[in-house]
């Protein structure tokens, strides 16, 4: 069951969902029974919805300067003016 971190602020936006993700292989069996690292067992499949989570968080999380809205230009033309 996933865990919520929001009172853990170091680590980024995405902290809480890799924290799941690593706990979610390290519990696995291909880890445990298997003896196998974490990494190998994601490669392998293990924990694929966590991984797609934290992939969607992630990407959720890059900026692109083209995509401003124009309020957010508005509010930086604002801000400029201000100073």
């Amino acid at each position: 069951m996933p865990r919520y971190y929001e009172d853990k602020p170091e680590g980024g936006a995405c902290a809480g969902v890799k924290e799941d993700l690593g706990a979610c292989l390290l519990q696995s069996a291909c880890v445990l029974q298997e003896g196998k690292s974490p990494r190998q067992c994601l490669k392998e499949g293990y924990c694929r919805a966590l991984q797609y989570s934290f992939f969607e968080c992630k990407r959720s999380m890059r900026w692109m300067p083209d995509q401003d809205s124009e309020e957010e230009k508005d509010i930086d033309n604002i801000m400029l003016n201000v100073r």
